[in-house]
């Protein structure tokens, strides 16, 4: 009988010390305990929400059937869904509002900023204090409701030729024109009166302090407040807009502004340089002076 004789190098080797064995186990466990869990909070994950053919039609969107609204968030008052009162959480690098309602866009410690939308028209509230609210109003629809893509060129021409020396060089705009261009009116994607912001800060304090039986319906009145304002100032804010395309108008020349509008075209192009061609004689030499 022969006796096999087993040496060090022989002998099965772990690929595992028996010390990390463990560790290994719990890691695999906390794993499978988090797909689990995120398997049963899907739900009031953020997700697309739908909305009727009725309501499509009213904000404008195209479709026949349920509209697929990307990037909801749930509503803090209402787990899973925003059917209920409150505000909209969506991160300060969220989507747009697609809506009628509150979104609360920043949140700072106790303080917030939001977002209030009511068709096409947006108040976006900007808190510099917890008490100091800075509120901005426009509507969503500018181009083509309030101007054309043709009139929106002008302003876009405008701020061209004020931050671009390439600009001003290339149509030969003067230091007057854009001193003139500069001092122009400010734009107001929403034009409104004193009166009009202490209606919509108040309607905005009044849902911030109401209680949770009552948000729902202090939303909705805030909402109505901004729809308002929004359809009363829609003519003033058009004829705002279209003003101040005709002081542009006005201002540049009809050659500086094709100029710009068209860039490269209707320049004029340096004529080539003639050559001379040896003139043969005729009869002789030329006379000297001709």
């Amino acid at each position: 009988m022969v006796h096999a004789q087993t040496t060090a190098e022989s002998r099965p080797t772990r690929d595992i010390p028996v010390w990390l064995t463990i560790p290994i186990v719990l890691l695999c466990l906390g794993g499978g305990s988090y797909l689990v869990y995120r398997m049963v909070t899907a739900d009031d994950r953020v997700k697309p929400r739908e909305i009727t053919r009725d309501q499509a039609k009213e904000k404008g969107l195209t479709g026949g059937g349920p509209v697929r609204v990307p990037g909801m968030g749930r509503n803090p008052g209402t787990p899973g869904g925003n059917t209920g009162g409150g505000s909209r959480w969506r991160g300060a690098a969220g989507p747009a509002v697609a809506v009628d309602g509150v979104t609360e866009t920043l949140r700072k410690g106790t303080s917030s900023n939001y977002t209030v939308a009511a068709g096409s028209a947006r108040m976006e509230v900007v808190y510099a204090t917890p008490t100091q609210p800075t509120i901005t109003l426009s509507y969503a629809n500018f181009l083509p409701a309030i101007l054309n893509a043709e009139q929106y060129r002008y302003l876009e021409i405008r701020k061209e030729v004020i931050e671009s020396k390439r600009v001003q060089q290339s149509a030969n705009v003067t230091a007057e024109q854009i001193a003139k261009l500069d001092q122009m009116p400010k734009p107001a994607p929403m034009k409104a009166t004193a009166e009009d912001l202490q209606r919509l800060t108040a309607a905005l304090d009044a849902w911030k302090s109401a209680p949770a039986d009552k948000k729902a319906a202090a939303e909705k009145s805030l909402v109505a407040t901004l729809d308002e304002v929004a359809k009363n100032r829609f003519e003033e804010t058009k004829s705002y807009a279209t003003m101040r395309v005709e002081m542009i108008k006005s201002i540049l020349t009809a050659d500086q502004i094709n100029q710009l509008r068209n860039p490269g075209v209707g320049r004029a192009t340096p004529a080539a340089t003639p050559v001379a061609k040896p003139v043969p004689a005729v009869n002789g030499p030329a006379p000297a002076g001709k």
